[in-house]
């Protein structure tokens, strides 16, 4: 192991130390904390029940027991959630009664613990991964989840049995308690019917108190007959749980089974409720309480004898059957053995009516991949089965916004055309979240085009608040109601709107779906006047494209045109003004043997942000060859000095590039770094560069984070806003958008239909 490998294992053990010790510094128990964890799983199944969203990570599916959390505190399991961490130190800093800044700190530094303890966790997992191992066949993988469902029922039956003998436990109390309350009241009945002996004019008192001695009395020996039941079975449940605790031990010791789940095991509560009763209750009242201890005792009765069935030694805890086996399994806790179970029943009984009915519950379930999972089998095995599109449907309003898109994609692929699906994504368009609003056009587009309904969800939300969503939407139409006279009518109102980037898309679509068109030719014509130079250059090829003359004069044209002269270039060498490229794009007839997602995009334009402009895309979509081709036309790199990927159509793209510049910079104010440098090399040179403040004004980045962590990556954007701010310009590639953050700029998504790339993923 690695010296940082055993700084990260020294730390995932000071995780529990520093958990110990706050718990230690609150008073509390392991016990005490448990309790508190239940109280808050408690109020979060209220609030689920009442209405409210269910967060990602239940508080009901973590691991909180006592047992647990001793093994936690020793470093002997693996690191929490974070927000277990979060919630743990919740409760030990009110305890204590600690100042929010106190509590910040100490959540500060709980989560580098955590960061390191979960790195640690990912390495060990990948020295493993890479081990050789010998394949398993089915047949153990089946027998190893019979021993898990088989240990995890005995777990089951022994937490309830435990349960069962505190609420026998509870009714004795309760009956013992009538009991003495009863005596209580024969005495007090006792004295009364001695002083009316004594009154001998009061018969009617004397005759009263001896129907109600006569009355308690058969309470009396009612309540003691159900204390003798109770405490009969009492002893019985004994000796189940001694047999289920047996179980557990044995089966927990057989070498197949990789690992102890300890279940969540909450303080005793009683199950059932008896009418409150004190020692002056009415005799009625304690009556009421005899038959709900009667009721209680029968339900008791019938729910042991079940148990003693069950613990019978010629009982079999599971069938043999390997789907029955399959299907139990998808109801273990431990979310791997779901999986593991599900994959196998899609794979072996994806036909099956049993199986329909573990994806439909599993739909439901608390990992996300495996909700996931079930959607896409739902979608791919029973696409001619209405309840399974009902189940996907509702998938569609899942917390977790992957999800939500596989159930989108799912609907799309699967039930394309059908109302109540597309229905469904029309409601999805209103959803709070922007995500959930763009990936709802999207599967409108792909599964309903030239649907009047879908058309018109998306028109509306040309008109979103959120930027993303309105360009999706505008994407939308044109490629998948192109000639649609609503849909150009919604995007010619686009074009007076007071947002550039909205204006330029509408101009730009109305040039791919509605050429020749007089009202989209009176916009051009009324577009080569506007403000912005990127809506008259869409305008400009707009009319050219329809071979209507131009209103601009020739120097204009020229001065938007692509041809660089050397006057020109001094000229922008001694201004002061630090120029930008505002946007690239190639003629509609360009064309190359494979048509890759770069090129596509430069064929529509593509404009770029002053500043920091991230372009993501999947592997192979042209983000390389794009940057190179940029590179090259700049004149930042010479093409015989390329000897890596594809140089001929970088080349070739190169040659047919349309650039429009607010100033163009000379070939040695554009920097260029080749993604084909080892990352030492790319990090030595993009930090040198990225130190000569000035040197440079447009950087041309293709994957600069390689393969940095978190920090490294965090640092060189942080110089990039740096400079971005003093006028420069950055064009960077990436293929992993999560590790890039960028708060101020522009993302430019190759292949922008996400959909349809995840639908690729899956395989469909």
């Amino acid at each position: 192991m690695t010296r940082s490998a055993d700084r990260d294992e020294e730390a995932g053990k000071a995780l529990g130390q520093f958990l110990q010790g706050q718990s230690r510094a609150a008073g509390l128990t392991t016990r005490d904390i448990e309790q508190r964890f239940q109280q808050r799983a408690d109020q979060e199944r209220a609030r689920i029940e009442a209405g409210q969203a269910r967060p990602l990570d239940l508080v009901n599916g973590m691991r909180f027991s006592k047992s647990h959390l001793d093994r936690l505190f020793k470093g002997a399991t693996a690191p929490p959630s974070k927000r277990f961490v979060t919630m743990f130190l919740e409760i030990t800093s009110s305890t204590i009664g600690m100042s929010p800044a106190q509590h910040q700190e100490l959540c500060r530094k709980a989560d580098e613990l955590l960061t390191a303890a979960h790195r640690y966790r990912r390495h060990i997992r990948t020295e493993q991964s890479v081990a050789p191992t010998s394949p398993v066949s089915p047949e153990v993988s089946v027998a190893a989840l019979q021993l898990q469902v088989e240990l995890e029922r005995a777990h089951r039956i022994e937490d309830r049995l435990r349960w069962a003998l505190s609420d026998a436990q509870l009714l004795m109390t309760t009956l013992l308690q009538i009991i003495s309350s009863l005596r209580e009241i024969i005495v007090d009945l006792d004295t009364k019917q001695v002083q009316a002996l004594h009154r001998s004019t009061e018969s009617f008192a004397m005759e009263a108190a001896t129907g109600s001695r006569q009355q308690a009395l058969l309470q009396k020996a009612t309540a003691e007959s159900q204390l003798a039941r109770v405490n009969e079975r009492r002893l019985l449940l004994e000796t189940l749980w001694e047999q289920a605790h047996a179980n557990v031990r044995r089966l927990s010791q057989h070498p197949d089974v990789p690992k102890i789940e300890t279940l969540p095991t909450g303080p005793a509560l009683p199950q059932h409720e008896i009418p409150p009763f004190s020692a002056q209750a009415p005799l009625d009242d304690i009556a009421a309480a005899l038959i709900k201890a009667e009721e209680i005792n029968i339900a008791e009765d019938r729910k042991t004898h079940e148990w003693q069935e069950k613990l019978s030694p010629t009982t079999v805890l599971e069938s043999a059957d390997e789907q029955a086996i399959l299907l139990a399994a998808t109801r273990l806790t431990d979310a791997e053995n779901r999986r593991t179970a599900l994959d196998t029943l899609i794979k072996k009984w994806r036909h099956s009516l049993a199986t329909r009915n573990a994806l439909f519950r599993l739909t439901c379930d608390e990992h996300s991949d495996i909700r996931k999972t079930a959607t896409r089998a739902l979608g791919r095995d029973w696409s001619d089965d209405d309840a399974a599109r009902q189940a996907v449907i509702t998938t569609t309003r899942d917390p977790d916004p992957k999800v939500q898109a596989v159930a989108v994609w799912v609907l799309t692929e699967s039930w394309r055309g059908s109302s109540s699906a597309r229905d469904a994504l029309v409601a999805l368009t209103r959803d709070d979240s922007d995500e959930a609003r763009e990936t709802a056009i999207e599967g409108l587009a792909e599964g309903w085009p030239g649907d009047k309904t879908a058309r018109e969800a998306i028109v509306r939300l040309t008109y979103d608040p959120a930027s993303r969503v309105r360009e999706t939407a505008v994407e939308a139409l044109v490629e998948s109601w192109p000639g649609d006279v609503s849909a150009r009518d919604a995007l010619l109102n686009l074009v007076h709107s007071d947002d550039i980037s909205l204006r330029e898309a509408a101009a730009a679509s109305l040039c791919v779906g509605w050429p020749g068109d007089p009202s989209v030719t009176a916009a051009f014509l009324e577009l080569q006047h506007d403000d912005a130079p990127i809506v008259r250059w869409v305008a400009e090829r707009g009319l050219i494209q329809e071979g209507h003359p131009l209103s601009n004069s020739p120097d204009e044209i020229s001065e938007m045109s692509n041809q660089r002269n050397l006057t020109s270039r001094r000229q922008r060498a001694n201004s002061i003004h630090r120029g930008t490229l505002i946007a690239s794009r190639v003629p509609y007839d360009f064309s190359t043997e494979k048509p890759l997602e770069a090129i596509l995009a430069l064929r529509r334009g593509i404009s770029f942000d002053p500043g920091i402009n991230v372009v993501t895309g999947r592997n192979a979509s042209g983000k390389t060859i794009l940057l190179m081709a940029l590179a090259l036309h700049i004149g930042a790199v010479d093409w015989r000095q390329i000897t890596s990927y594809k140089p001929s159509l970088a080349l070739q793209v190169a040659n047919n590039l349309e650039l429009l510049w607010h100033s163009e910079p000379l070939p040695e104010d554009c920097f260029y770094l080749n993604r084909r440098l080892s990352d030492a090399k790319r990090l030595a040179q993009l930090e040198h560069t990225l130190s000569k403040e000035g040197k440079y004004r447009l950087y041309l980045l293709d994957e600069p984070t390689g393969a940095w962590d978190q920090e490294m990556t965090k640092s060189i954007f942080s110089q990039m806003s740096k400079l971005a701010q003093q006028g420069c310009q950055f064009i960077i590639s990436t293929s992993d958008i999560k590790r890039v953050e960028v708060t101020d700029g522009k993302l430019i998504r190759l292949g922008r239909r996400r959909i349809r790339e995840r639908g690729n993923i899956l395989s469909w």
